[in-house]
């Protein structure tokens, strides 16, 4: 009898045991999994980076194949979005920024500019059959494309991410002028024109004394 008691206690005694050890992992997942989701979401801004930095060299072939143009951001009829011009230099896996999964490259009427990445209009202009490449007296400090922040238009679908993001003061164009995304933890990842991609808070890059838009 004596040993049934001691035998009881003891499971008695385990049970508590499991659950202090349940109790703890409870709590230490709670305190990592903010961290993990940080650290993902780290990957994915460096998969951004990447993405870019793919376009940067993709720019330079383009230019060397077109005596030194680079393609407007978009042509006029027939309607021509600058990625599409980009395809033959890189994978349509480039255009998508793992942070936004609905920014998903389209090539249908509606969808053709549904990219996550737009371009300042000084080094693309908005309208054209094509632009000689100009050198900024500042090419690292001048960026040549950035993370979108999408449609903006009233009622738009929030999915579809534009080609163009400048001017950013200037948003009286429904159909094409954006802002710079602050999808990476309140930043952007941008290209610069000297070719090396840098994340920056968006709040910086969007002041109305940017330096960051302008050629001179």
């Amino acid at each position: 009898m004596e040993n049934e008691k001691m035998e009881r206690k003891k499971k008695i005694f385990t049970l508590i045991e499991l659950l202090v050890v349940i109790a703890i992992i409870a709590i230490l997942a709670a305190m990592l999994l903010p961290a993990l989701n940080k650290a993902r979401e780290k990957t994915k801004t460096i998969k951004c980076a990447a993405n870019q930095k793919q376009f940067g060299t993709a720019f330079n072939m383009y230019a060397a194949d077109f005596d030194g143009f680079l393609p407007v951001t978009i042509t006029a009829a027939p309607e021509v979005y600058w990625f599409e011009k980009m395809l033959p230099y890189v994978s349509e896996e480039v255009y998508i920024c793992p942070t936004e999964v609905n920014s998903k490259y389209g090539v249908g009427t509606t969808g053709r500019d549904s990219v996550a990445y737009g371009t300042n209009e000084f080094l693309f202009p908005l309208v054209g059959p094509h632009v000689r490449a100009i050198s900024p007296k500042a090419p690292s400090e001048t960026i040549a494309i950035a993370d979108s922040s999408g449609d903006n238009e009233a009622g738009g679908n929030k999915g579809i991410w534009r080609a163009l993001i400048w001017p950013i003061t200037s948003l009286t164009d429904g159909n094409y002028r954006y802002g710079v995304s602050y999808r990476h933890d309140l930043g952007a990842n941008a290209l610069y024109a000297d070719g090396h991609v840098k994340w920056d808070i968006t709040a910086k890059l969007v002041t109305a004394d940017c330096k960051y838009w302008n050629l001179d």
